[in-house]
């Protein structure tokens, strides 16, 4: 009796230990029969006005190329808005060179990135665009993603989350690579296999985009630390 007593509650902490790994294989699975997708109906959609965002605090050393890669890549009817929030570098003087509107806001620091995109979308309210594209400060921008983003969002009317991953310098420590392919799985692979078992994915901050009235209305990760799974549930909560 002991011993059956046993297995079952051995079998029973496999399956819970498994279950997880069992997602994720039926993710990555299915994330291998994506189809290059077709872009001929994004090309139909007029581009929305759109804003793209970009939360940064102390980023010279990073922004420039964020912002050189943006240049290159910025469709028509299309703003730069950088929040240099508690900068005490030249993060500011960088994004007006590349013809960005800057905000420089100075708080506690204690609500860090969540509180930068508040400031950035209460600006935005005089003069509100139908879409807005989150960018991190630290990001490079891969060609014509924010027409795809920003069109994508115009289509489906909800928030959109594009590919990101992480490429570490070349001479990164094993760790560094470990991260990189940690990050390719779960902000890359699982969201495809996802998307072709025609399910939502979880928001990953940069990269994202959504209509400005969602994301104006949304309560930004409030209280978490994970803050882009946060604001995927507060979302869905308000109904996007």
């Amino acid at each position: 009796m002991l011993e059956s007593s046993l297995s079952i509650i051995g079998w029973s902490i496999t399956f819970i230990l498994g279950l997880p790994m069992s997602i994720v294989m039926i993710e990555t699975l299915f994330s291998l029969s994506l189809r290059k997708a077709k872009d001929s109906s994004l090309d139909s959609i007029e581009m929305p006005d759109t804003v793209v965002l970009i939360p940064a605090h102390n980023e010279e050393i990073l922004i420039y190329k964020t912002l050189e890669s943006l240049s290159l890549n910025l469709p028509i009817k299309c703003r730069l808005v950088c929040i240099a929030h508690n900068c005490s570098d030249d993060t500011a003087k960088i994004a007006r060179l590349f013809g960005a509107e800057v905000i420089e806001a100075n708080d506690n620091g204690e609500g860090g990135k969540p509180d930068a995109l508040k400031i950035g979308l209460r600006y935005l309210d005089a003069s509100p665009p139908e879409v807005v594209v989150i960018i991190y400060a630290d990001c490079l921008i891969g060609e014509d993603v924010i027409r795809k983003l920003a069109t994508e969002v115009k289509r489906v009317n909800h928030a959109v989350m594009g590919a990101y991953t992480f490429s570490p310098p070349a001479g990164s420590s094993q760790m560094a690579e470990m991260s990189s392919l940690a990050v390719l799985l779960k902000s890359f692979i699982r969201p495809l296999g996802l998307h072709q078992l025609g399910l939502p994915c979880l928001l990953n901050g940069s990269g994202s985009a959504y209509p400005f009235n969602a994301i104006r209305n949304a309560p930004h990760g409030e209280g978490s630390i994970a803050e882009d799974f946060q604001l995927t549930i507060d979302l869905q909560k308000n109904g996007v």
